[in-house]
C-alpha cells in the first residue's frame, strides 16, 4: 500500500490564494494524502473558502487555533497529522501536479529519510548524500540551500518520535533551523533540481518581507543548531570550527545589512536616534557572533575580505560609517535596477 502523506498548510488571511493552493494540493497525481488545513485566526473569508472544501473532500481537514504564527500553526499541523511521510505548503503558494509523487518516489527508492528540491543556481552538486560518508557535500548543501520547509518531504515517524517542532520564539528562519534539528536524525538524503513547488512573490503579506529586530539572535540560534549537527556527524574539530567560522561571518554580515536596509529604504540613516540605534545593533552582532569567530585563516575569499574590513579590528564608529557608504551604494544599484525593470517593460 502507497504511504500516506500529511500536507499541512497554515493559513492566515489569505482569501485570494488559499483556494488554489487547496486545488492544487488535491489535483496531484499521488491521491494517498491528508490535508490539514490549520486556520491561523483568520479574520477574513478564508476560513469559508476551507469550510467549503472540507466539506467536498473527506482527506481535508480543519483545525482551528487562535492567532499565533506559521509557526505554531505548523506545530499543530504536526500534533494532527498520521500519515507516514509529511508536506509543509504555506497557503498563498501551490504544488506542480506530480509533487508528491515525484518526492515519494524518491524517498522510497533511495530509501532516505529527507527529500529537498533545490533549484539548480542553488545547488548542482551531489544528489545523493550519504550523511556520514560524505560529509563535504552535506556541508556545503546545507550552507547554500535547504532554507525553507515548503518543497521537502519528511518522515513523520522521525519528527514525532523526536519531539521535533518549530521554534515559535522565531519570527523568520524557524523554517532553516527546524531542518538542521531534523537532520541530526538523518542519515541519508536525495536532493532533486526539479521543480515541484511554486512560491508566490506578489503576497505582500508575506514573511520574507518583514523587518526584524531580533534579526541577529534568530542567526545565533540556527548557528546552535549547526553546531549540534556537526557534533552529531563527527565532524572533526578543525572543519568544525572553519565552518562554524564561515556561517558565524555571514550572519554577523546579512544581520547589519539587514538593520541598515530598514533605514537605508526609509532614508533615515542621517537621523541621530537611527545612527545610534544602528551603532548599537552593530556592537550587538559583534558581541554575539564573535564567539563563533575562532578560526578565521580559511575563510572563502568574499567573507575573508568582509572580515579584514569590519571585524578583524572592530571600531564600532568606523564600521557605521564605511557600511553606511555600502548600502548608499547598494540603493543607488537598486535604483538602477528598477529603472531597467520599467523600461524593458514599456
Amino acid at each position: 500500500m502507497a504511504k500516506k502523506i500529511s500536507v499541512i498548510v497554515p493559513v492566515w488571511n489569505v482569501e485570494q490564494f488559499v483556494d488554489k493552493c487547496i486545488e492544487s494540493i488535491l489535483s496531484q497525481s499521488f491521491n494517498n494524502f491528508e490535508i490539514i488545513l490549520i486556520n491561523d485566526g483568520s479574520t477574513d473569508n478564508s476560513v469559508k473558502i476551507c469550510e467549503e472544501y472540507a466539506k467536498k473532500d473527506d482527506r481535508i481537514r480543519l483545525v482551528h487555533k487562535k492567532h499565533g504564527g506559521v509557526s505554531s500553526a505548523r506545530n499543530l499541523g504536526l500534533d494532527n497529522a498520521d500519515g507516514d511521510y509529511c508536506l509543509f505548503v504555506d497557503s498563498d503558494d501551490k504544488l506542480l501536479p506530480n509533487a508528491i509523487e515525484l518526492l515519494v518516489k524518491l524517498m522510497e527508492k533511495n530509501e532516505c529519510q529527507f527529500v529537498s528540491s533545490v533549484e539548480r543556481k542553488f545547488y548542482n552538486g551531489k544528489k545523493l548524500i550519504d550523511i556520514y560518508n560524505d560529509k563535504e557535500s552535506f556541508l556545503r548543501l546545507i550552507s547554500c540551500s535547504l532554507y525553507g520547509v515548503y518543497k521537502s518531504l519528511y518522515n513523520l515517524k522521525i519528527i514525532q518520535e523526536n519531539k521535533i517542532r518549530f521554534d515559535e520564539e522565531l519570527k523568520c528562519s524557524e523554517d532553516v533551523l527546524f531542518n538542521r534539528v531534523y537532520l541530526q536524525f538523518v542519515k541519508r538524503m536525495y536532493i532533486t533540481n526539479q521543480i515541484v513547488y511554486l512560491y508566490n512573490i506578489h503576497n505582500q503579506n508575506s514573511l520574507s518581507k518583514r523587518y526584524y529586530v531580533d534579526f541577529a539572535d534568530y542567526f545565533v540560534k540556527k548557528l546552535n543548531a549547526l553546531e549540534a549537527l556537526s557534533k552529531t556527524i563527527s565532524l572533526n574539530e578543525q572543519r568544525k570550527n572553519n565552518f562554524i567560522t564561515e556561517r558565524a561571518v555571514h550572519g554577523f554580515k546579512i544581520s547589519v545589512e539587514h538593520y541598515f536596509l530598514k533605514f537605508v529604504s526609509m532614508n533615515q540613516t542621517t537621523d541621530i536616534q537611527h545612527q545610534d540605534f544602528l551603532k548599537q545593533k552593530i556592537d550587538h552582532c559583534y558581541e554575539i557572533f564573535m564567539p563563533f569567530i575562532t578560526d578565521s585563516r580559511h575563510l572563502p575569499k568574499k567573507y575573508k575580505r568582509w572580515y579584514n574590513r569590519y571585524i578583524k579590528k572592530f571600531n564600532v564608529d568606523s564600521f557605521y560609517n564605511r557600511f553606511k557608504i555600502e548600502m548608499k551604494v547598494y540603493k543607488f544599484k537598486l535604483v538602477i535596477r528598477q529603472c531597467i525593470k520599467k523600461i524593458i517593460k514599456r
